[in-house]
């Protein structure tokens, strides 16, 4: 019995983290996301506002992101700008 309250708790984590994916990013395989992005079907800055969200969402909890340089990694994933 305790193995299926443990899993009827995991189940209820996932889908709270689902509700708050809206494009459903978090859950695709690193390989799923590159091929996306290398086809042009997401930007670098889209899945780049996908972990932010993620972050922001879920790291109050875990306390896992030590420095949070949100500006820099969005001129990153913003690409090289043209002068």
């Amino acid at each position: 019995m305790g193995e299926g309250s443990d899993r009827h708790a995991s189940t209820t984590t996932v889908e709270a983290t689902a509700a708050d994916d809206a494009t459903g990013l978090a859950f695709r395989t690193a390989t799923e996301l590159a091929e996306a992005l290398a086809q042009r079907k997401i930007s670098a800055r889209e899945l780049l506002d996908s972990a932010i969200s993620r972050i922001e969402a879920l790291d109050p909890k875990i306390n896992a992101v030590v420095v949070r340089d949100f500006d820099r990694a969005r001129t990153a994933a913003d690409g090289p700008t043209t002068s």
